[in-house]
């Protein structure tokens, strides 16, 4: 017969077999967990097999499959597993295996419960990191429900490097179950249960770390086709402006032709009209592509309604009505035109897709004055007069914990989209000294509305000041330019009216060519008018070498690109005069004169004499 230390040996040594081969069944039963919830997730086998599937379920499934292992080695009938949050101090019900199952989430709710004393025995447990043992539930905890059929219990704190992970509880249904030596093999799975829910955490975290990395590559394509698409759409843009500059110069001479009857006239206005609608299409289309600065002016907010509302109208779908609401005497604003567009354009493309099933879109305009005792719906209101642009729709509406991020970059709801509509829209709005207020119910719709600044003096209650007559086209009296253009219709057109008003030109097609007429000619030229982007080069490169000779050479550079001016700007000591493309042959004249005049030539005392070059009204 074995004595009492061979006893004792062997039980050792069983309980040691039993932990290892707990221990191992743990590792497997992690491992198989994890590529359930892969397989579950994603439908098919994962490419990347730890970098898949929901971050949430990892730690569930983990625990519940541990728990399970634990329960057998035990020998208990039933356990579960609260998760600890540091962030809230609070252990969430998890999983449950055995007895009770049933019994701790009969309706799906999980449990909550605080750490410390305010959480009872589970909160004392996980405070303190010790195990509770509970021999006879002849009063349950307030953590097992008495349907759990339970007898004894025994409370485990899961820890890793000191810090707590959560705890989880075993149960059987036999009083006494948890004998020492039950409970020393249950302390013993701690270590090796710690360790897979850690590792579960982990691969959350790098799953939320890779699902983060593939929103930021997918955001940096987006970026890159986007600006290749803007590239695109520059270079269009300065091509278009190049043939608009042509046509409104054009249709300028015409109206000086003395066969110009009222009738050729009216046709003409028509043709004027079209290539100004034209022109602010490629405005739009550079301030995509480049991003270039506001031009503010004075602005009939209605007008620009009208006109979206006309374009917008076709896009729409049969089963969208669009309303619009426009007050008669809205007060003017100081915006860009272009930027205003898009605003209109972002929000009522956005009112279209909140109504999948369609509906109403509802434009109004209106003028508001916020005082003292009417602070507005918005912590950016103000005191003023404003004028309010609101946008309505019929459609799904929006949660009230969506609000808050509408105008963040990225953020969308849609299942395609950039995310980008709304917080250009935003941008744009505070660069105006304005601020949008968002109102919605779920179901029955949103409304956007933006207040923007009236312009100084739009509300003056005073008679209208009498037009004044617009003055002559500044006329030269000899100056020698040297123009450098390479587009053929523009160098033709704009020798043709500089030569009429009094300047002696010399037009190039290239920097080479500009360079031979300059020698030629001795350098003697008052003016180089010049193209930014040359077959040869660039204009600011010809305006640098011409100057190393002539540096009180008067420069005036022309271009069909939006920030043409942002890069010329700076260059060859200090800002060079700009005029952007397509300009009427009006603002080329004027523009003329006043860079010579600013130089000092002889336009200083002739700006204002000789022939008038008819507006196009």
């Amino acid at each position: 017969m074995a004595s009492v230390g061979e006893r004792k040996i062997v039980a050792a040594r069983m309980r040691k077999e039993a932990e290892l081969n707990a221990r191992e069944r743990i590792y497997e039963a992690m491992l198989k967990a994890l590529e359930e919830v892969f397989l579950q997730n994603l439908g098919h086998p994962p490419a990347t097999p730890l970098l898949a599937g929901r971050p949430d379920d990892y730690e569930e499934a983990v625990a519940t499959r541990v728990l399970e292992v634990a329960c057998e080695t035990i020998g208990a009938t039933g356990g579960c597993y609260f998760s600890f949050d540091d962030d809230t101090s609070m252990l969430t019900l998890l999983s449950v295996v055995g007895l009770l199952r049933d019994a701790m989430m009969p309706s799906g709710e999980r449990l909550r419960v605080p750490a410390g004393e305010a959480g009872g025995d589970l909160g004392l447990s996980a405070a303190s990191k010790r195990s509770m043992h509970f021999r006879s539930l002849d009063t349950y905890p307030d953590w097992i429900p008495a349907s759990s059929k339970l007898r004894s219990a025994y409370l485990v704190p899961l820890c890793h490097g000191g810090r707590l992970l959560g705890v989880y509880a075993v149960g059987s249904d036999v009083e006494g179950w948890f004998t020492p030596e039950r409970r020393v093999l249950a302390d013993a799975l701690v270590s090796y249960t710690a360790v897979a829910v850690e590792n579960a955490r982990l691969f959350a975290q790098a799953q939320r770390a890779s699902e983060r990395l593939s929103a930021v590559q997918r955001q940096l394509l987006h970026a890159q086709k986007m600006e290749a698409i803007g590239q695109l759409a520059g270079g269009l843009a300065h091509d278009l402006n190049n043939q608009l500059l042509v046509i409104r110069g054009c249709i300028e001479l015409c109206y000086r032709e003395p066969s110009c009857d009222s009738s050729m006239q009216s046709l003409i206005d028509q043709a004027r009209k079209a290539s100004d609608r034209a022109a602010n299409l490629t405005r739009k289309m550079l301030l995509f592509s480049r991003k270039q600065p506001q031009n503010k002016t004075m602005l009939d907010l209605n007008s620009s309604v009208r006109e979206i509302y006309r374009m917008l109208s076709r896009l729409m779908g049969e089963d969208v009505r669009t309303n619009l609401d426009l007050s008669a005497d809205l007060w003017p604003v100081n915006a860009d035109p272009t930027n205003i567009d898009q605003v209109i354009t972002n929000l009522v493309i956005n009112a279209r897709d909140a109504m999948p099933s369609g509906g109403i879109i509802t434009i109004s305009t209106g003028n508001v004055v916020i005082d003292e005792a009417s602070p507005g719906e918005s912590i950016e209101a103000r005191t003023g007069r404003f004028v309010r642009l609101s946008v309505s729709d019929t459609g799904t509406g929006i949660p009230d914990d969506v609000i808050p991020r509408l105008f963040e970059p990225f953020f969308t709801t849609k299942e395609t989209g950039t995310g980008l509509g709304l917080s250009v829209t935003y941008g744009i709005v505070t660069a105006h000294d304005g601020w949008i207020n968002v109102k919605s119910e779920v179901a029955k719709g949103s409304t956007f509305e933006v207040f923007l600044p009236a312009a100084p003096g739009a509300v003056s209650e005073g008679p209208a000041e009498p037009a004044r007559p617009e003055p002559s086209a500044a006329r030269g009296a000899g100056q020698r330019i040297l123009l450098v253009e390479d587009e053929p219709g523009v160098i033709a057109l704009a020798e043709r009216v500089l030569a009429e008003h009094g300047y002696v030109v010399f037009p190039c097609r290239t920097i080479g060519e500009a360079f031979r007429v300059y020698d030629r000619e001795g350098g003697k030229f008052d003016l180089v008018l010049s193209d930014v982007v040359l077959p040869d080069g660039r204009g600011p490169s010809l305006v640098a070498e011409l100057r190393k000779s002539s540096p009180s050479l008067a420069v005036l550079l022309v271009s069909g690109y939006g920030n043409a001016a942002g890069r010329v700007d700076g260059a060859e000591r200090g800002p060079v005069p700009f005029l952007q493309k397509p300009y009427g042959m009006r603002e080329l004249l004027d523009k003329v004169a006043e860079v010579l005049m600013a130089a000092g030539g002889k336009a200083s005392q002739q700006a204002v004499a000789g022939m008038t070059l008819c507006a196009a009204n």
